[in-house]
């Protein structure tokens, strides 16, 4: 094992398939992130689960229908939920509720997973996780915490927050870039 290295670019190189490299990027990088803000497994494959008393907040890691051995394309998914009756009161997914454009991340086969990993977990850290934590605190059935949510990660102040889905946002196709040596 080269010990200089990120694990995940050693995995990338071992002729692992994309599908591979997507649980390695859950498993590895995703999951400890995730357990440092009280995160645990959640039911399902993909799923990390933070409960209070009386509400759970769930993160889901959606993996696109088109995925290949060669490429995974995935988004994901959140939602808060009242625990005794499980019903789910606000639910958004993460590129809706970041500023910056985004629609699917993409992990490849022989690529390494640590800067997909790492974005992810930056827009969640800075947008998901505040919104997540707006609608465990205040678990009244708001009709949109993401809207509190940006106020407090110094978004536009409530009244002027635009409405986060649609309202002429164009979905791209984001892959962070890797600097590679020849």
């Amino acid at each position: 094992m080269d010990h200089g290295r990120d694990p995940g670019e050693v995995w990338a190189d071992t002729g692992a398939t994309a599908q591979d490299a997507y649980r390695l990027m859950l498993r590895g990088y995703v999951a400890p992130g995730l357990r440092e803000l009280g995160f645990r497994r959640g039911a399902s494959s993909g799923a990390f689960r933070c409960e209070t008393a009386a509400h759970a907040a769930e993160v889901r890691f959606r993996k696109s229908r088109g995925s290949t051995s060669q490429s995974v394309s995935f988004w994901v998914d959140m939602h808060a939920s009242d625990i005794t009756t499980e019903f789910v009161y606000w639910d958004w997914t993460l590129a809706g509720l970041a500023p910056e454009v985004l629609f699917l991340w993409v992990v490849e086969a022989g690529r390494p997973v640590g800067p997909v990993a790492s974005e992810v977990l930056r827009v969640f850290r800075s947008y998901g996780w505040p919104a997540i934590q707006a609608a465990l605190d205040d678990p009244g059935y708001p009709s949109d915490p993401a809207r509190r949510c940006l106020s407090q990660i110094g978004g536009p102040p409530d009244d002027q927050a635009p409405a986060l889905a649609g309202d002429g946002i164009v979905p791209i196709l984001v892959t962070p870039s890797v600097a590679t040596a020849d």
